[in-house]
């Protein structure tokens, strides 16, 4: 490491172009490596098929949970009430 053999930037571009399948990804990312683009693209049409078909039975029976998702949690947490006044967000942007 280091060497003219294996330069530090030869590392770098090894982690940056690993494939998510490898233990590299996995280590940096987690299990949010397990899934892509048609993943997430096939799960979101099941949740919407399933709210579709909760809709017309006319909202019967609890309403369906969306598919998990690797390295989402879902909690159930709502963020807010409503608006605030724009001296506050103005204040919390300022901070941010």
């Amino acid at each position: 490491m280091g060497s003219p053999r294996l330069s530090w930037l030869d590392l770098l571009v090894f982690v940056q172009h690993a494939p998510r399948s490898s233990a590299v990804s996995r280590a940096l990312i987690g299990e949010a490596t397990d899934w892509g683009v048609t993943e997430h693209l096939l799960a979101a049409a099941v949740d919407a098929l399933n709210g579709a078909n909760w809709q017309r039975s006319g909202a019967k029976g609890k309403q369906p949970k969306p598919v998990k998702r690797p390295g989402a949690k879902l909690t159930g947490q709502k963020l807010g009430k409503g608006a605030i006044p724009a001296a506050d967000f103005a204040a919390w942007w300022d901070n941010n």
